[in-house]
Parts: structure tokens; sequence; C-alpha cells
């Protein structure tokens, strides 16, 4: 059963992210801070509904507002969509999301450009690297007597997990409510 203090937390965000409109809005936002006329210009439905859509994304924390003379610009909150959406598919699926993070590029250090080789395995070796993967990430769960929270908390902080990785799983929920 949920712990009441992380309902109230997380609560809001995924009532947030219930609707199609606000994962939209929050992907839009995602490429770039939007003035509110923008945003409402985007959709078929009224302005007041924009306004209801943006109230909701801002109680839950995963959106801010910033007046700049006569506009209202709404910005996205990366952090507060991460740490709460990415513990929670964690706890769900550990394997594919440490498989999903060593896929990725480490970040680079501060002042430096850094990229990370991504060889393909040739031939049988394949199966061993993905043998030797899952090894890994089972001693990773192993380790982590905390269901990996403390894991999935130290990937966000360094930055493992991107707001434009977090915004694609949100359109692939978004695109597959549309076809339902």
């Amino acid at each position: 059963m949920a712990d009441s203090k992380d309902e109230a937390l997380t609560g809001p965000v995924f009532k947030a992210l219930a609707d199609t409109t606000r994962r939209q809005i929050l992907q839009d936002l995602g490429k770039s801070p939007l003035p509110a006329g923008e945003v409402a210009s985007k959709f078929p439905i009224s302005g007041p509904s924009i306004s209801r859509h943006l109230a909701v994304l801002k109680t839950a924390g995963l959106v801010t507002e910033q007046r700049q003379a006569n506009k209202i610009i709404y910005s996205l909150v990366p952090e507060r969509l991460a740490n709460c959406v990415f513990p929670f598919v964690f706890s769900l699926c550990p394997g594919l999301v440490e498989e999903h993070l060593a896929d990725q590029v480490a970040p680079a250090p501060a002042g430096k450009i850094r990229q990370q080789s991504r060889k393909k395995p040739k031939g049988p070796d394949k199966t061993a690297t993905k043998q030797k993967r899952k090894a890994a990430s089972s001693k990773g769960s192993a380790r982590d007597n905390d269901g990996g929270r403390a894991q999935a908390e130290r990937n966000v902080a360094a930055g493992n997990v991107a707001a434009g990785n977090v915004a694609a799983g949100s359109e692939a929920a978004g695109s597959e409510a549309a076809g339902s």
C-alpha cells in the first residue's frame, strides 16, 4: 500500500499526467518555455480550458509561471516530473530502467564534452554482452535494499534522467491513449 506522504506528493503529478492535453502541454514546454497564449493556440479548445489545464500542472509543481510585461511565460519543471515518475517506473521494472540508463551517454563533467563509445558487439558476443548487462543489473538490484529508490534518486541527481526521455515516455503514453 502506498505511503500517504508519497501519495500527497505524487498524487497531483499523476492526476496531471492522466490527461492527454496536459501531457502535450508538458511536451511543448519541454522544448522551450512558452507564453500562455502560444500554449492555447496549439489546441482546438478554449483559452479558459487551457488555463485550467495549466493551473492543474502548476498545482502539481510540473510547471512554473513568470510574468514578463503583459505575458505569462510557462516553463517545465523537469526535476519534479522525474523525481515523481522515475521512482514509480523503477519500482515496477527495475531491470528495464537499469538497462535503459546503461545505454545512455554519461553527463559531461563541467567544462568538458565527453562522448561515450557505443560500439556494437560483433557476432556471437551479442548474447554474452546481454548476459553480462543482465547480471550487472541483478547485482545492482540486490545491493539496493530500498527497492532501487536510492539509485533512482542518484540517477536523477546525476542528470542521468533527462527531461526529454521522460517526455518521450509521456508521448508514448499519449499515443497509446489516443489509439484506444
